[in-house]
């Protein structure tokens, strides 16, 4: 009985403690860095294919930062698919036009469709109001719909 016990606490000691050679920790708040790094890798990979600037793609970064989680914009797509409906919103908001969906090869690649984009960027309205409602400033000036301060 006693042997089976040391062995139980022993492998209990093993698997608790990240061993030699593990590539990640399970730890919640490294995995939550590790995948915003991803995104913000993807972002920068991807940047070319839609012809963002680099002032574009720290205002698309600052936006994945904000978003604690991306699963509330839309659920039945990739992470992949929202951050490139991310990217296209910050595009046509730098450029001011409209991005035509079958010009660009890369969301032909993500199957991004307009309605996915649409949900998505309503969605991360929505999300921005509730976190930063309008201040009294907004209210004085009569401004009754302000723009969206990414």
């Amino acid at each position: 009985m006693k042997q089976k016990e040391n062995r139980l606490l022993g492998l209990m000691n093993k698997y608790q403690h990240k061993q030699p050679g593990e590539l990640y920790s399970c730890d919640e708040l490294s995995m939550k860095k590790y995948r915003l790094r991803e995104k913000i890798q993807f972002v920068q990979r991807n940047k070319k294919g839609l012809n963002l600037s680099d002032n574009d793609v720290e205002r698309v970064i600052y936006i994945l930062k904000s978003v604690k989680d991306l699963r509330l914009l839309y659920r039945g797509c990739k992470w992949e698919t929202i951050v490139l409906a991310i990217m296209v919103a910050v595009k046509e908001e730098s450029t001011g036009s409209l991005v035509t969906f079958r010009d660009y090869k890369i969301i032909k690649q993500y199957k991004l469709k307009e309605r996915i984009y649409a949900t998505v960027i309503s969605r991360l309205w929505k999300l921005e109001r509730k976190n930063k409602p309008i201040s009294e400033i907004d209210h004085l000036k009569g401004s009754s719909n302000p723009a969206m301060t990414w």
